[in-house]
């Protein structure tokens, strides 16, 4: 049998083993309890290169941001200074200004650090379009289509910052004139599809720019000298005319030419139709268009070319008038063999026809 100290002893072995247990179990419970309550913490933190790697990424964004900042700062002072130097005009050239705000604006084009650039761009390309056009409108200058092919450009690049309605409709104002000009060159059915793109473009630059008169005197010039309706080109000229632009000595000597050019065609007609009733409906309506046409060509005296189609018109009405008295007296029956005379054969010369018509009745008289 054990001893009474062997009896003590036996007892807190057991029990230091179990106190040892507990204490492993619970440093290992420990363990296990810490990594539960912490599971977002990275990886990288356990290690020496994971640390690292975090402090070199924290690093690099850094630097990152600090270059953003410096190249936002950059391009803010580039805008500021084009939007100062096309301010104070020391730059003026529509196409430098473009070139200079292309370099600036390389892949930044909507960046709001150029906004105050970007809106001087604008507004200076839309300027030297408008100058233009209005040199145009006041007919100061004689507008070549070269001119008209800078505003376009200038307009083409201004909506390309801001698509603006304004700018649209002026856009297709200067492509209506390229058109209308294109016209006068171009021959066969090519004429046709120039004039009509010049309609619809002109048309397109109204409904953008409804208070505008410049689209009406783009149609007006059409409908004259290119599709011969003075009808609408009368109409454009009222309209433009409605919306503050009087009528000057341009628009008066388009619609002279218009009106002498149709009463030409109208006489041309009338010898198609010659003794048949048909010629005294066209001829007067030749001598009204030629009258129209006499009375706006005075008006408009010394406007270049204006005496000469003074005297043009004056000549053409007084044949007109001449054959009109002629086709009066043949259908007047005391004239009596004046009927006779309208039966004479066509294969005589009209010159002879109206010499024989000219002294029958004086001959008559005498008798």
């Amino acid at each position: 049998m054990p001893d009474d100290e062997t009896r003590r002893t036996r007892p807190d072995e057991a029990t230091r083993r179990t106190e040892r247990t507990e204490a492993k179990s619970t440093v290992v419970w420990g363990k296990d309890t810490k990594r539960a309550s912490f599971p977002l913490v990275p990886w990288l933190t356990q290690t020496v290169w994971g640390r690292r790697t975090v402090a070199a990424l924290i690093l690099l964004a850094t630097i990152w941001v600090i270059a953003t900042a410096i190249s936002d700062v950059v391009l803010y002072r580039r805008g500021a200074q084009l939007e100062h130097d096309i301010a104070s005009e020391q730059v003026t050239d529509p196409n430098v200004i473009w070139n200079r705000w292309s370099e600036l604006s390389d892949g930044n084009t909507s960046s709001w650090l150029l906004r105050g650039a970007r809106k001087a761009v604008e507004q200076r390309l839309v300027a030297a379009a408008d100058r233009v056009i209005d040199s145009y409108r006041n007919s100061a200058v004689v507008v070549y289509e070269t001119t008209w092919n800078g505003a376009r450009d200038d307009l083409s690049r201004a909506l390309s910052l801001d698509p603006d309605d304004t700018v649209r409709g002026k856009l297709r104002l200067t492509e209506g004139h390229l058109a209308r000009i294109a016209s006068t060159r171009d021959h066969g059915s090519a004429v046709l599809v120039d004039l009509n793109q010049a309609v619809e473009k002109f048309t397109e630059a109204d409904h953008l720019l409804p208070k505008s008169p410049d689209p009406e005197l783009g149609l007006a010039r059409v409908y004259v000298y290119g599709l011969k309706d003075m009808d609408k080109a009368y109409q454009a000229l009222q309209e433009a005319e409605r919306r503050g632009y009087p009528m000057g000595n341009r628009e008066k000597a388009y619609l002279a030419d218009g009106y002498r050019e149709r009463a030409d065609e109208l006489v041309k007609t009338s010898d198609n139709v010659r003794e048949l009733p048909q010629e005294k409906d066209e001829l007067q309506r030749a001598k009204e268009d030629y009258d129209r046409a006499l009375q706006l060509y005075q008006e408009i005296v010394p406007y270049p070319y204006a005496n000469v189609n003074i005297i043009k018109v004056q000549n053409s009405l007084e044949k007109v008038n001449s054959r009109l008295q002629e086709i009066e007296r043949d259908s007047m029956p005391h004239l009596g063999n004046g009927n006779a005379l309208r039966k004479l054969p066509r294969s005589v010369p009209p010159w002879i026809q109206a010499l024989i018509r000219n002294i029958w009745p004086s001959h008559a008289a005498k008798q």
